[in-house]
C-alpha cells in the first residue's frame, strides 16, 4: 500500500518586496520536524546588503531548513541566505547566484551546483562550513571571487574540486577549501597541474 504523504504545516510565509515580478516565501513544517523555505513565483530575487534582514529571517531563526527555488525563480539574491543553516539545496530555476548569497551558512555536508546555474556571485558561498565535497556541473560559466572561500578544520582531508568544461571565468581567491582541482580536459580556458589551477597556458 502507498502511504499517504503527509502534509506541511505551514509555519509563516508572505510576499517577496522588491522582486520584480511576484514571489513569494513560504516555510512548511513537516510532520517529522523537518523544515523547508520554498521561494516561489517568477524572475529574480530582489539583492539584499550586508545581513539585512530578510521577510524569512526570524521566522528561520534557529532551524535548519531545506531551501527550495521553484522552477521559475531565475537567481537567489545577494546576502538572501547568509548565516542560515541549510541542509539541502533545490536550485529550482536559478541561473544566476548572487554575491554573497550563502555567507556564513552551515549545515551542508556535500554542496553540489548543476550546470544549470551560470554564475556563482563574488564571495557566493564564502565561510560556508561543514561541506565536505562539491560538484559543480557543466554548463556554470562565472565563478567571481572567494566564491568558495571556507576555513575547514585543518585535521580534516581537503576538498577535490572539479572544474567543468563550460567554465570560462574564475577570480582570485576562489579556491581556498580546495587541496585538489581537477579541470575537465575539454575546457579550453583552465588547467590543473597537481592539483593547482592555472590558465590553459600555465601561469
Amino acid at each position: 500500500a502507498l502511504m499517504a504523504v503527509a502534509p506541511e504545516t505551514v509555519i509563516a510565509s508572505g510576499e517577496i518586496i522588491g522582486s520584480e515580478k511576484p514571489m513569494t516565501w513560504t516555510l512548511t513544517q513537516s510532520q517529522s520536524n523537518e523544515y523547508t523555505l520554498t521561494i516561489d513565483g517568477e524572475g529574480n530575487m530582489p539583492n539584499y546588503g550586508l545581513y539585512e534582514d530578510t521577510a524569512w529571517k526570524d521566522a528561520c531563526e534557529g532551524k535548519t531548513v531545506n531551501l527550495v527555488f521553484g522552477d521559475q525563480v531565475t537567481s537567489a539574491g545577494s546576502w538572501a541566505f547568509a548565516s542560515m543553516r541549510i541542509k539541502s539545496i533545490d536550485w529550482g530555476g536559478v541561473k544566476t547566484i548572487g554575491a554573497r548569497a550563502f555567507q556564513t551558512c552551515s549545515g551542508l555536508t556535500h554542496l553540489s551546483i548543476p550546470g544549470t546555474v551560470e554564475y556563482i556571485g563574488e564571495g557566493a558561498f564564502h565561510e560556508f562550513y561543514n561541506v565536505r565535497s562539491m560538484e559543480l556541473g557543466n554548463g556554470i560559466k562565472t565563478i567571481q571571487g572567494g566564491a568558495f572561500r571556507w576555513y575547514t578544520d585543518p585535521n580534516l582531508p581537503g576538498i577535490k574540486v572539479t572544474i567543468p568544461a563550460s567554465v570560462e571565468s574564475i577570480g582570485s581567491g576562489t579556491f581556498d577549501v580546495a587541496n585538489e582541482i581537477v579541470v575537465d580536459p575539454n575546457n579550453p580556458y583552465f588547467t590543473s597541474v597537481d592539483g593547482i589551477l592555472y590558465n590553459k597556458d600555465i601561469t
